[in-house]
């Protein structure tokens, strides 16, 4: 659906034309300034973990969803099923993991064989990324009514952005700034889990440069 172009793309501020597919997975890095809540700036690395969707995969992608601090979920504008699919990743990631954390609230019910979960807690934000925006007509309004699981209340950001346009790359544009505030939120959610006062802050961040 296009997890490697997005990635290659945003690490590059480039569009990449021909990303090979992913098998098992691969990292990304991208130099990063935090602008932080008090009015200072921090440097950090954002490590991006590019998980191959290769059913032959399914039963060891587990051991890259550990420890994670932000989760996106990619699908394809031009396939509404590759949206509505997102509810069984959000499944498996969370299901990988089992344990208790604070963020983002799923919900779902008891049914048998249903897709969606009991009541679950996440500690990392998501980012629900829609890929080859402007080159469908498809209605995208089943994106506002259609459940993946999350409740309303989930600590989610939405971004919908077509990664061959060299303009929505550049960290001036509306849509880097959409994905700097759930970069920012990864950050806080890394460094600051129960938030901190600037003190804190300082002593926290001493030796402490990258995000993983």
């Amino acid at each position: 659906v296009g997890k490697s172009t997005f990635v290659n793309s945003l690490v590059s501020q480039s569009p990449c034309y021909n990303c090979s597919s992913t098998i098992g997975a691969s990292i990304e890095v991208l130099p990063y300034t935090y602008s932080g809540q008090h009015g200072h700036s921090r440097d950090v690395f954002l490590e991006f973990w590019d998980v191959g969707g290769s059913s032959g995969n399914k039963h060891s992608r587990g051991i890259f969803y550990s420890n994670v601090n932000g989760l996106i979920l990619v699908h394809d504008l031009s396939n509404r099923k590759s949206f509505t699919n997102l509810q069984f990743w959000l499944k498996e990631v969370l299901n990988a993991g089992r344990q208790e954390m604070t963020g983002v609230s799923i919900s779902g019910t008891k049914e048998r064989n249903s897709n969606y979960f009991e009541k679950n807690i996440t500690r990392f934000p998501i980012l629900v990324l829609g890929l080859k925006e402007g080159q469908t007509l498809q209605d995208q309004s089943y994106k506002t009514t259609c459940h993946i699981g999350l409740t309303d209340d989930a600590e989610v950001f939405f971004v919908d952005m077509n990664c061959f346009q060299e303009s929505q790359l550049l960290t001036t544009s509306n849509k880097w700034n959409a994905l700097s505030s759930y970069f920012e939120k990864v950050i806080e959610n890394r460094f600051y889990p129960s938030g901190r006062n600037f003190t804190q802050e300082n002593e926290y961040w001493r030796g402490r440069k990258k995000v993983f």
